[in-house]
């Protein structure tokens, strides 16, 4: 996982955020959606463990950064907390929905429900929101002369 999270980085920092989330959207529904088809173990070892975990490391903590770091310059660590504080508080809510899905529909259509939320919500909503920061033109520069 460390070679995602580098190129995480990279991606991130050069690439258009407006562009790169589609991407990752993807790569993280289709973990979802081949986890809910897995017939063996070793198959949700493969579709669970390192194909959504690949897709789920490029929307983690590297990016909260990264797009945090563009809007707040003197707050900055208070903003990161808020982002991880937002992020507990989403882990604590979905271990009872993901209970609720489990028991009401099975695990394959809970993690077909999660893919779908994924895209829907993933995809579009960064695709309509995302607006630099007045902070991260330096990050980028910065970042393109690296290369």
């Amino acid at each position: 996982m460390r070679f995602c999270r580098r190129w995480s980085v990279t991606c991130w920092t050069v690439m258009a955020p407006r562009r790169f989330p589609l991407p990752v959207a993807l790569r993280w529904c289709s973990g979802f959606f081949s986890s809910s088809q897995v017939s063996a173990l070793w198959q949700l070892y493969i579709c669970f463990g390192i194909i959504l975990a690949v897709g789920f490391t490029f929307t983690g903590m590297v990016p909260h950064v990264f797009l945090v770091s563009e809007w707040f310059s003197s707050n900055r660590a208070s903003a990161i907390g808020f982002v991880y504080a937002g992020t507990g508080l989403g882990i604590m809510l979905l271990a009872p929905l993901s209970q609720w899905l489990t028991s009401s529909y099975g695990w394959a259509r809970a993690f077909e429900i999660y893919g779908a939320i994924v895209l829907s919500r993933a995809s579009a909503g960064r695709l309509d929101f995302y607006q630099h920061g007045p902070y991260g033109e330096h990050v980028r520069h910065r970042a393109e002369k690296s290369r």
